[in-house]
């Protein structure tokens, strides 16, 4: 073989190593702006700690959090909701939630309450809205949420949580997609 053509063998190898180079780079560096901004957070529930929505109805000192006291009471540094009216149980389509509850600490307010179906077979979790009312009934914030799957007979624990202070709303309701 002629040093002529072991050279050009050569030079074509390095021009390929380096076209996969550069196109490794090119992808991978894609791959990243396609993430940026986005966070890798794991949850249990994949709709849990989504943040209040900006209700532009709202006046800017009750959104998205909700302003005073009326509704709560501090225990052990939380705020925990004392509404009746948030307490009562609700029916929401096939779905019957109960021992509602709300406290605020120092990650956000969390929602919690036992869910039951009024069907007779499994039903699949839903997305939904829920809106947080103040005692006249005005809407004062709201976020999404996700309802977990209820099997028959069963119980399921419904859990959502969001960044903002929402635990004194006097009430709230539920509405499915």
């Amino acid at each position: 073989m002629s040093k002529k053509g072991a050279i050009k063998r050569e030079t074509v190898f390095f021009i390929i190593v380096a076209i996969i180079i550069i196109a490794t780079i090119i992808i991978i560096i894609s791959m990243n702006n396609g993430n940026k901004g986005k966070t890798n957070n794991v949850v249990e529930d994949p709709k849990a700690g989504l943040e209040a929505d900006v209700n532009p109805d709202a006046t800017p000192d009750t959104n998205p959090s909700i302003g005073g006291t009326d509704n709560v009471e501090e225990i052990n540094g939380e705020k925990v909701n004392t509404s009746s009216k948030l307490k009562e149980a609700k029916t929401v389509g096939v779905y019957t939630f109960k021992n509602i509850s709300m406290t605020n600490g120092s990650t956000g307010t969390v929602i919690t309450a036992t869910i039951t179906s009024t069907v007779t077979e499994k039903t699949d979790g839903r997305d939904a809205t829920m809106k947080f009312y103040d005692k006249n009934g005005k809407l004062v914030s709201q976020m999404e949420t996700y309802i977990p799957q209820v099997k028959p007979g069963e119980a399921a624990t419904f859990r959502t949580e969001t960044s903002s202070d929402v635990s004194n709303a006097y009430n709230f309701e539920i509405v499915l997609k």
